[in-house]
């Protein structure tokens, strides 16, 4: 599998620190089991007056077929972890969780065109 990881920010006057928070979860290092690949981003965000968020996604492409395992398999590790989950509307799930002394949510959705699924834990 590879991985790229694109990182924004990184001050501590930035959101680095919720950034580092979002890490401690098991859902910020998840490998979906049939994924070809994952690509992860994270973004530190800000704390001008109006804080930006900081947001760590994973998105994994998996085989023709797998697409709807593989958001099943997402949301049985984030409710193992602690996620509280409700079902979105179209695909996948919501969520939020506290993490230590951050107020934390969780998308866990995808794209069956291309066989993308995501998992996004941000803060708010």
């Amino acid at each position: 599998m590879a991985a790229v990881v694109v990182t924004m920010g990184g001050s501590c006057s930035d959101g680095s620190g919720r950034l580092e928070t979002l890490r401690s979860d098991p859902m910020a290092d998840y490998e979906v089991s049939v994924a070809i690949d994952v690509t992860v981003t994270e973004v530190a965000g800000g704390t001008a007056d109006v804080a930006s968020p900081s947001i760590i996604t994973r998105t994994f492409t998996v085989p023709d077929g797998d697409f709807q395992n593989a958001i099943d398999e997402l949301a049985t590790a984030a409710e193992a972890a602690g996620w509280t989950l409700t079902e979105r509307g179209a695909i996948g799930f919501n969520g939020e969780k506290r993490i230590d002394d951050l107020n934390a949510q969780i998308e866990i959705t995808g794209t069956d065109d291309n066989n993308h699924v995501w998992v996004k834990i941000s803060s708010r």
